[in-house]
């Protein structure tokens, strides 16, 4: 709570109503039946419509996964069978496989949400998608700049081709004039 408080979320009041509750146990203090054990304990005395159990990676020392998947397995089925929505977090390393993170859970839960904390260059921050914003933008004017010279040199060659025709249209009618076309047309009719 004094963390939380410290970014402006005061959950102390929550406490006093009664309205949530904290089970804070070190994993190591206890094997992982007692820790179902006093988690069941705590539900069935509280009855909550929410769950929070973060980090469930906490529970893995040393090569016990498969007792974490048991333990895991066990809470989400007495959950289910209560109707509490639960939340488990789990903290991974950036360069753990991510796709191991379920425990192999991830068949019994509804919704399982992944949020990844993008590290580049030692820095947790938005540089780089800052760096691609500018060079796309950077990209458009490029583009701007070739599409203008493209359109400006399309724009030239149709009105070269039109004063081209006008010409040809002009010497036509100067060519008529000098034969007098124009008279031994007439003069036919």
């Amino acid at each position: 709570m004094r963390n939380m408080s410290s970014i402006g979320i005061h959950l102390h009041k929550w406490v006093e109503k009664g309205l949530l509750h904290f089970m804070a146990t070190r994993p190591t203090l206890h094997g992982l039946e007692h820790h179902l054990t006093a988690t069941i304990k705590l539900l069935n005395k509280v009855k909550p419509h929410i769950v929070v159990l973060d980090p469930i990676d906490a529970f893995v020392i040393a090569n016990n996964q498969v007792e974490v998947k048991i333990m895991l397995l066990r809470l989400v089925d007495f959950l289910k069978t209560r109707n509490i929505t639960a939340f488990f977090a789990n903290l991974t390393d950036s360069n753990d496989n991510n796709e191991i993170t379920d425990m192999s859970i991830s068949s019994l839960i509804d919704t399982w949400l992944l949020l990844r904390d993008i590290e580049i260059g030692g820095e947790r921050n938005q540089f780089s998608l800052e760096l691609k914003r500018a060079a796309m933008e950077a990209q458009i004017v490029v583009l701007k700049s070739e599409f203008k010279e493209t359109e400006s040199e399309a724009l030239k060659v149709i009105e070269l081709e039109k004063a081209k025709t006008e010409r040809f249209v002009l010497d036509k009618k100067q060519m008529g004039e000098s034969r007098k076309a124009d008279k031994l047309v007439r003069g036919k009719k």
